[in-house]
């Protein structure tokens, strides 16, 4: 029976010791466990401590049936299991959120005007020597726009040519959060309603919403520490150290070892202080805490 083959390839992966994950069309409608196919299914995966994360139907008719399973050793890192309609199968979409899964890192660029080498002088002095009749021969604004954009590009483009520069440094992931945007986008609203009218009702509205905006953020940098502290604890050491304690380049040690340690230390403390003692507070609810 294909049940027997699937337990023994099953028992030979799992003996690894490592996440496991079985997903597809297993033809076995779990919503049906009395059936003795189903019920064999059932007994085999709690013989192998597995688990099926799917609980909604995954292909609709008549008698709707889930036989589109997620299996896997490791529920507790799988989150968010969805079952998505499709509008090209009779079988729906089925997914799940795994924690800890390193994703590819996505390259992100920009493209900015370089000011580095820029010699301001020789701009000035160029833009000064440049051609402005077509500005001043147009009849009509558009024109005078177009003009004086055909002298102004090549002048800029010479001095201060456009460069395309790889992001090194990860954004904070808590910007993403909805109630920090929302929260941002409030603050952008009340900063220009103060300089539209500066008075004391607009000045209070925009600190009223810097301070909603700086208890978000806390917020949400100690959801996200909980997160991954709850479901991956090797990375949370990491996020620290790459989110909360500035790194720089390299340079000689000038201290003893023990002296940089405190170092280190006085800069967590400090970054940790910034944020307020939400973050510890959400680590210190965890569970279990490994010093």
């Amino acid at each position: 029976m294909y049940l027997d083959d699937l337990q023994r390839q099953l028992a030979d992966v799992l003996a690894n010791d490592l996440p496991t994950y079985l997903l597809g069309d297993f033809n076995i409608d779990t919503l049906r466990p009395a059936k003795p196919g189903v019920v064999s299914y059932l007994q085999l995966l709690q013989e192998l401590s597995l688990h099926q994360l799917v609980t909604s139907p995954t292909r609709q008719s008549e008698n709707p049936t889930l036989i589109d399973h997620i299996v896997t050793n490791r529920p507790q890192t799988a989150t968010e299991t969805r079952v998505t309609p499709c509008d090209i199968s009779d079988h729906d979409l089925i997914s799940t959120t795994v924690a800890g899964v390193r994703e590819p890192r996505q390259r992100v660029t920009v493209t900015v005007r370089s000011t580095r080498r820029v010699n301001t002088d020789a701009m000035c002095l160029d833009l000064l020597l440049a051609d402005w009749s077509g500005v001043t021969d147009c009849d009509n604004i558009s024109d005078m726009w177009t003009a004086f954009l055909a002298t102004w590009h090549p002048i800029i483009d010479h001095h201060m040519p456009m460069r395309t520069l790889q992001l090194r440094h990860q954004a904070y992931p808590w910007l993403r959060d909805e109630e920090v945007q929302a929260a941002m986008a409030a603050r952008r609203r009340a900063r220009r309603a103060r300089d539209r009218a500066p008075s004391e009702s607009t000045q209070q509205q925009l600190r009223t919403c810097r301070n909603a905006v700086k208890t978000t953020l806390n917020r949400a940098c100690a959801a996200f520490f909980e997160h991954s502290y709850k479901y991956s604890r090797p990375k949370t050491w990491k996020n620290v150290r790459q989110f909360l304690v500035a790194s720089g380049k390299a340079r000689p040690r000038t201290t003893s070892p023990a002296a940089a340690d405190q170092q280190w230390a006085n800069k967590l403390n400090d970054h940790f202080a910034s944020i307020g003692p939400s973050v510890a507070a959400a680590l210190a609810e965890s569970d279990t805490v490994c010093i």
